[in-house]
């Protein structure tokens, strides 16, 4: 066998501009972030980018989830995964994003918000999250609170 055949046919095939083939790329890994659930009892698993999802060519993949939280603060853990359980929480290789935090009352805006108690609230604004894969590889997070007009976003990358 030879290791590199694959490779050069790959390069030979792509540097021929008569050939009509085209490589898209699919992520490889789930992508998702901890919620709770049951009051706070339980920890959840939303997967935001399955595996194996491809966007369309040329445009961003964009994920939308909406809710109406229960806390002050949002604390937003993400990770990724090569695989789910049938119950769907992540397992074999884990590797953690970034943690990140978002002041669901608006009160608590530019605070810092790693120094404030996370408490329940009655005041339940809705609160939009879009997600951008962009063609990149680039995951970005938009969190948005617009009854407040509150919003932040981050370019997410993986914690080395």
């Amino acid at each position: 066998a030879q290791p590199h055949a694959a490779t050069a046919m790959g390069l030979a095939v792509a540097a021929d501009p008569s050939a009509e083939l085209r490589v898209r790329e699919a992520t490889t890994r789930h992508f998702g972030v901890w919620r709770e659930a049951e009051g706070g009892r339980e920890k959840v698993f939303d997967s935001i980018l399955s595996k194996d999802t491809l966007p369309s060519e040329g445009a961003p993949l964009v994920v939308e989830r909406r809710y109406r939280p229960v806390h002050t603060v949002g604390h937003l853990r993400f990770l990724e995964c090569t695989r789910l359980t049938d119950d769907g929480r992540p397992d074999g290789d884990l590797t953690p994003w970034q943690e990140l935090r978002f002041p669901y009352d608006p009160a608590l805006a530019g605070r810092p918000l790693d120094q404030v108690p996370i408490e329940r609230t009655e005041r339940r604004d809705e609160i939009v999250e879009t997600y951008t894969h962009a063609t990149d590889g680039t995951i970005t997070v938009e969190i948005t609170n617009a009854a407040a007009d509150l919003r932040q976003r981050w370019v997410l990358g993986a914690m080395h």
